[in-house]
């Protein structure tokens, strides 16, 4: 089906005469022929015309391309799994997806395989081995992306490193903004380890007073027993900008039994890792 032809179905659908379905799109005339393919309409035009009907984008073009909507999904499939792979540190895990990228000839195979390796690496904490051109598709995509999602959400969690402060906290901000009342719990775990990352970021730039709507947010996020571990790690770099602000040594022993307790439920070097990173920003 034409771009044209399915136009015409839905506006025929919608029962609206031309000049009621165009609006102040395009010239009633200019649409007519659109209809009959004498006329080709731009992608801002048919956008347009799309919003102006209430017509959902997405809709509207796996309707156009069915084929090329499932290629779509796939891809959204594969990056779940390679997200997972991330988190699960399974290399054998991304050599299986590389090899079902490369076979699979999707329309956005280089992409697939670029997130792969670049997630690859940071998963064996090799991400100073990524080439810069590799840095910069990853850091480009990741900040233009105009909304996010549970996969965009897990990717710049684990790719915030490849960006200055300036740059996490512009980007973090988009984020909260989207999401701060969002109750998805898989959402809301993404959305406290971002703040736990800037927060710690901010810390060790001495940026105290760029962390209190992040902490806000973090704060009104209530505790369920899927976020335990995510709030708990929280309470060390929020109880040492408390510090900062009011030099109240109760928050010193509050960090210590939050670095404590992580000791204690068996994350032993993640322990470790807090209590040099407390020591060198107390």
């Amino acid at each position: 089906m034409t771009t044209s032809e399915l136009l015409k179905q839905y506006r025929l659908r919608a029962n609206k005469t031309q000049k009621e379905w165009v609006g102040s799109t395009v010239s009633p005339s200019f649409y007519s022929k659109v209809e009959k393919g004498l006329n080709h309409i731009s992608a801002d035009n048919l956008i347009d015309l799309l919003d102006h009907n209430g017509i959902s984008a997405a809709n509207f073009f796996s309707e156009l391309r069915p084929k090329r909507k499932l290629q779509y999904e796939r891809e959204r499939e594969l990056i779940n799994l390679l997200v997972d792979a991330y988190y699960q540190n399974s290399n054998s895990k991304f050599e299986q997806l590389k090899r079902v990228i490369e076979l699979e000839k999707l329309p956005h195979q280089n992409n697939l395989f670029t997130l792969a390796k670049s997630l690859s690496a940071l998963a064996k904490s090799n991400i100073e081995k990524l080439d810069d051109e590799t840095k910069a598709i990853i850091k480009r995509e990741i900040f233009s992306l105009r909304g996010f999602d549970k996969q965009s959400l897990a990717i710049y969690c684990a790719f915030m490193q490849l960006y200055n402060i300036d740059d996490n906290l512009l980007i973090a901000r988009k984020i909260v903004s989207q999401f701060q009342n969002s109750t998805d719990v898989e959402i809301q775990k993404r959305i406290l380890g971002i703040i736990g990352n800037l927060l710690f970021l901010c810390i060790e730039n001495k940026r105290y007073d760029e962390t209190k709507p992040f902490v806000k947010v973090a704060n009104n996020i209530p505790t369920v027993p899927e976020l335990c571990f995510y709030k708990d790690v929280l309470l060390v770099p929020i109880n040492l900008l408390n510090y900062h602000f009011t030099k109240e040594p109760s928050y010193i022993d509050n960090c210590l039994k939050a670095i404590d307790f992580l000791s204690f439920i068996g994350m032993p070097a993640y322990s470790k890792e807090l209590t040099k990173f407390f020591s060198e920003n107390k």
